[in-house]
C-alpha cells in the first residue's frame, strides 16, 4: 500500500503544480468549452438531480452549465462538511453565486440552512460531476489526497462524471481501497466514456 501513496502523492504533486500554474484565461475558455459539451451530451443528465462542485486551485468552474441546467429544471448540490461526522454531505445550492460561504477548507459550500439532498435521490438519482487533480482512460481519479469525495460517492448508482482538463488525463492513476471511479470524463476537448 505505501508505493500506491508514495506514486499518488508524487503525481498529485506534479498535476497540482501545472493546475495551479493555469492563467484565468485557460480557466474561463476551458470552462466554457467543458460547459458545452455537457450542455451538447446532455442525455447523460437522466436525472434532474446534479451534484457539482465549487471550483478552486485552476479547476474548471460549471457556472453556465448548471445555470442552463436549472432552467431546465434541475437542482444542483454542492459538498458541505459536516464537522460532526467529519464528511461532506450533499447541500442545495438555489443559484451558483448565491447562499454559498467558506467552507472548512475555504473551499465554497452551501450554508447551513440549505436543504440536504434526499438520501435516496443521492443514492440512486443523482448524476455527478466531479473534480480532480486527474484521471486515467478507465476512469480511475486522483483527488486531493483525503478521501472525502470517494466517500461522498460511496453507494451510489448515478453516473459520475470527471471533469477536468484534457492534460489532466494521465496514462494510469494508482488506485486503492475506496478509491470510486468515474463513468464518463469531460474535458476542454471532448467526453470520453471510460473503458473498464
Amino acid at each position: 500500500m505505501t508505493g500506491i501513496t508514495e506514486s499518488k502523492s508524487d503525481l498529485r504533486q506534479w498535476l497540482t503544480r501545472r493546475l495551479c500554474a493555469q492563467t484565468n484565461r485557460e480557466i474561463v475558455s476551458g470552462s466554457n468549452s467543458v460547459c458545452g459539451h455537457l450542455l451538447r451530451e446532455y442525455c447523460l443528465f437522466r436525472s434532474g438531480y446534479i451534484a457539482s462542485y465549487a471550483a478552486i486551485g485552476g479547476e474548471l468552474c460549471l457556472g453556465n452549465f448548471e445555470q442552463e441546467a436549472r432552467s431546465r429544471g434541475a437542482k444542483i448540490y454542492y459538498p458541505r462538511f459536516n464537522d460532526a461526522q467529519q464528511q461532506y454531505e450533499l447541500a442545495a445550492v438555489s443559484a451558483s453565486d448565491r447562499g454559498l460561504v467558506p467552507g472548512k477548507f475555504g473551499i465554497n459550500e452551501p450554508e447551513c440552512a440549505a436543504p440536504l439532498i434526499d438520501a435516496k435521490i443521492r443514492k440512486n438519482e443523482a448524476v455527478w460531476l466531479v473534480p480532480g487533480i486527474g484521471f486515467d482512460p478507465h476512469g480511475n481519479r486522483l483527488g486531493r489526497g483525503h478521501g472525502y469525495y470517494d466517500r461522498l460517492m460511496a453507494d451510489t448508482a448515478g453516473v459520475k462524471i470527471g471533469v477536468v482538463f484534457e492534460w489532466q488525463i494521465v496514462k494510469k492513476i494508482p488506485t486503492g481501497t475506496g478509491d470510486i471511479p468515474v463513468d464518463y470524463i469531460v474535458t476542454d476537448r471532448r467526453i470520453h466514456a471510460c473503458r473498464r
